[in-house]
């Protein structure tokens, strides 16, 4: 490691050539919003420097656009109904490098051997996968399922690096009546990120949910409601896939109302391979949004800054010396069709070629 570390010193300092360099790129610095023309050096799959550089290798990138890879801020892989490796390759051509995912509905059948699953096939791949633990298996009280999955369960599993909180808290009656199950898994997670799903909570209720921890809600469908929630302290997952389509409603209102991007983040949710096919994935959030009249600099930020700031993620979501390098380049600021696809300072795509990710299941 302090090999590496000496190489990355070395060529921020611009002593060395850098593994690898990018140059002549127009970024779009997500912490002003400004956009510059300038190399970016990589090295030991860390950008060590943004400015003019040498690399090993070097890809003249002629001003076309880099920003970091996309995040999507919630989703369930599984209600893609494929595998994770196969709904990776589909969406890492789309500039999408990070998930959260929450397995609810593999653990709502396998119980903890489904969360022991996601993460095991998500191992090792050119992606970054995170989970949250399931709160909710079975959704409610009055619901059966394969198996319980008990504060009990997720101990073993609370302290996994890839493991940022809990998922989304949709039995808000438990939280607002003090059930004790609920509760524990509430308090397990207490230091970590806690996902909330309020749909049609207001006012003292809200308050009393926000008061448990709940961090995070995806089920606004108003722009009202989404404001409401915002002024309680919540981050909005402005949520766009096959299911549910919000984006345009919250959008709108947040440009009506001139409300900063800062506390809003993109997710899908539920997104199907057709739909992905067509559209792209986070990538097809940040095109809409623009196309709605938000600046490219703020919905860039709420599919890659905005995300990794809100779950901890601390090396991530940025251009600058430090971030890991996970980058997409794009032909342009309107259609968002990504070029080039890099993790971890790697190539995993071009010209949206699909990216084979290990041996298909079964």
């Amino acid at each position: 490691m302090r090999q590496q570390q000496n190489r990355q010193r070395m060529a921020a300092l611009g002593e060395i050539p850098a593994e690898l360099t990018l140059k002549n790129a127009r970024i779009i610095n997500l912490f002003s919003g400004r956009i510059h023309t300038a190399d970016v050096a990589i090295e030991g799959g860390v950008i060590a420097g943004v400015g003019s550089y040498r690399g090993e290798k070097e890809i003249d990138l002629h001003g076309r656009y880099l920003t970091p890879g996309l995040i999507d801020a919630h989703l369930h892989i599984e209600s893609s109904m494929v595998s994770p490796k196969l709904f990776l390759e589909r969406v890492l051509p789309w500039g999408t490098t990070a998930l959260i995912a929450d397995p609810h509905e593999i653990v709502n059948v396998l119980g903890a051997e489904g969360m022991r699953y996601l993460l095991r096939e998500t191992q090792n791949v050119p992606a970054d996968v995170y989970a949250m633990l399931p709160s909710c298996v079975p959704a409610n009280q009055l619901e059966q399922n394969g198996f319980p999955f008990t504060a009990a369960d997720m101990a073993e599993f609370v302290n996994d690096p890839r493991v940022l909180g809990l998922g989304e808290v949709m039995d808000a009656p438990s939280v607002l009546s003090g059930e004790e199950e609920m509760w524990a898994k509430l308090n397990l997670c207490r230091d970590k990120r806690i996902d909330g799903h309020g749909s049609g909570l207001s006012g003292r209720e809200l308050q009393a949910y926000r008061l448990a921890g709940v961090m995070t809600d995806h089920e606004c469908v108003s722009w009202d409601e989404a404001l409401e929630k915002l002024e309680q302290g919540f981050y909005i997952q402005v949520r766009e896939g096959s299911a549910a389509r919000n984006l345009e409603a919250l959008v709108k209102g947040m440009l009506k109302d001139n409300v900063p991007c800062d506390r809003f983040l993109f997710c899908t949710d539920d997104k199907h391979l057709d739909d992905i096919k067509r559209e792209g994935h986070i990538r097809w959030n940040v095109k809409k949004a623009v196309s709605l009249g938000l600046d490219p600099a703020s919905a860039l930020r709420m599919a890659t800054l905005n995300p990794a700031m809100a779950y901890g993620l601390t090396n991530t979501g940025a251009v600058a010396a430090g971030y890991k390098a996970d980058l997409v380049i794009w032909d342009n600021l309107k259609d968002f069709n990504p070029l080039m696809v890099f993790k971890d300072g790697k190539l995993v795509s071009e010209n949206g070629s699909p990216t084979m990710i290990g041996p298909r299941d079964g």
